[in-house]
C-alpha cells in the first residue's frame, strides 16, 4: 500500500505542528540557560539560546514551504522540505560540539 504525496505531506505536517507546539515550550525555557553565573561568556550557550529561539521559525518555514511546493506540483521537494527542522537541529548540534559545549 502506497501513500499519496498529499496524504504523506498531511501526516508530516501534523508531526511538524506537534513539534512546533513542543518548540514553543522550549522557547519559554530558553531564557534560563543564562541563570548560572558566567554563562553569558560561553559561546555555546548563545548558540543554544539562538538555536532554540529559531526552531519555531524554521518549523513554520518548513510547513509553509512544503505546501507551496506541493501546490506547484513539486512532490519530491515538498516531502524533502519537511526535513529542514532536522537539518537545522543537526547543524546546531555540530556547531555546539565544535564550540566545546557548556563546559568551561
Amino acid at each position: 500500500m502506497s501513500l499519496s504525496t498529499g496524504t504523506a505531506l498531511g501526516i508530516l505536517t501534523v508531526i511538524l505542528i506537534l513539534a512546533l507546539v513542543a518548540s514553543t515550550f522550549a522557547v519559554m525555557g530558553a531564557f534560563f540557560i543564562f541563570d548560572a553565573p558566567g554563562t553569558t561568556e560561553i559561546a555555546a550557550a548563545w548558540t543554544l539560546f539562538w538555536g532554540i529561539l529559531g526552531l519555531p521559525v524554521v518549523i513554520l518555514v518548513a510547513i509553509v514551504l512544503s505546501w507551496v511546493l506541493f501546490f506547484f506540483k513539486q512532490n519530491r521537494p515538498a516531502l524533502l522540505s519537511t526535513l529542514l527542522p532536522l537539518l537545522y537541529i543537526g547543524v546546531l548540534a555540530i556547531i555546539y560540539q565544535l564550540q566545546g559545549g557548556m563546559s568551561r
